[in-house]
């Protein structure tokens, strides 16, 4: 129904799979490279979302650094979020250097976990990503060639994870799923909107709609990448940008509507304010975006077939989202 079960010889082997977890930037100037992992509690709903980047400025002479923030979203208190310190050149590790994952000496993020502190946040969340497939949401071209503005990618789409956050004196617990996912390119879209959640037994969707800043393109209506891992099917079949889906964008309601592949699509995600938090990100060149993002979106999903065969999902509280816009 949702295109085919991916055979053996189909799925990443261990080695490609390793790739994804690699360091992308090779020192250049104006690159933005991005970390981020969430995580849902199972028995509490409270959501985290751990952000790790190293921003390569242009020729103006700004400069590399790493940094990153921690955000801790629980289901009775307004969320909190704090930014890590952030790391001169001379420490920031480059793909050269081969070790996996994200680390800039407070915050870290790799295969077996990530932890990190702030001045009132610490956390330490473990999991196993070795046996994770990974998931492609932009095409693999796109991810290895550089050919487009950005590209993203799941190194570990679906995992069991288990630790804790600790602010103000109290100990979240964190076990339940989550997700690590990648962004490399030239910085932040025009305006975007981005949606990851767990659908319970495996399943997920994952999606990213975004208006690019280059010259020309910035007026157009947002491209539409949208994955899906149902019952061990990845959909769509190909990973090409769905050209029959048209994003709604707003707040706090933004949607993705429309047909693609045969199937007629219906995402609708809800961002409630006291539930987000709103983050400046500042681009390789110096320009700045603001990011409204929450992990305990409510979300209501539905994907029909041709046939009328349909199914659905509702999630109150936690999915994973943001939108961002520029000032």
């Amino acid at each position: 129904m949702y295109g085919h079960r991916m055979a053996d010889e189909e799925r990443e082997p261990a080695a490609a799979a390793s790739e994804w977890w690699a360091p992308r930037w090779k020192g250049q100037k104006g690159r933005l490279e991005v970390w981020y992992a969430t995580a849902t509690d199972d028995e509490t709903g409270t959501g985290l979302w751990v952000h790790g980047e190293t921003v390569a400025g242009t020729d103006d002479g700004s400069g590399v650094a790493s940094h990153g923030w921690v955000a801790l979203f629980p289901p009775d208190a307004g969320p909190v979020w704090q930014r890590t310190e952030s790391v001169p050149e001379a420490t920031t590790q480059t793909a050269a250097e081969g070790e996996p994952g994200f680390c800039a000496d407070d915050l870290r993020i790799d295969p077996t976990g990530t932890e990190g502190h702030t001045a009132d946040l610490s956390w330490e969340i473990d999991w196993d990503a070795s046996d994770q497939q990974p998931l492609a949401t932009f095409p693999r071209w796109a991810w290895e060639r550089e050919l487009l503005p950005g590209a993203q990618v799941l190194p570990a789409p679906s995992m069991p994870v288990s630790g804790w956050v600790d602010h103000d004196g109290q100990r979240h617990r964190i076990n339940g799923t989550g997700a690590v996912a990648r962004i490399y390119g030239h910085g932040s879209a025009q305006r975007w909107a981005w949606l990851h959640a767990d659908l319970g037994n495996g399943d997920l969707v994952e999606v990213v709609t975004a208006v690019s800043r280059r010259s020309g393109l910035s007026k157009l209506a947002p491209i539409t990448f949208l994955r899906m891992r149902v019952d061990g099917y990845d959909w769509p079949a190909t990973r090409i940008a769905s050209w029959g889906l048209r994003t709604t964008l707003g707040l706090p309601q933004w949607s993705v509507k429309g047909r693609t592949q045969g199937f007629e699509v219906s995402i609708e995600v809800t961002q409630p304010a006291d539930r987000c938090v709103e983050i400046e990100y500042t681009d390789p060149d110096g320009s700045t975006a603001t990011c409204t993002n929450t992990e305990r979106a409510d979300l209501a999903l539905s994907v029909r077939s041709q046939s009328g065969t349909e199914r659905t999902w509702r999630l109150d509280g936690t999915a994973h989202a943001e939108v961002g816009l520029r000032p």
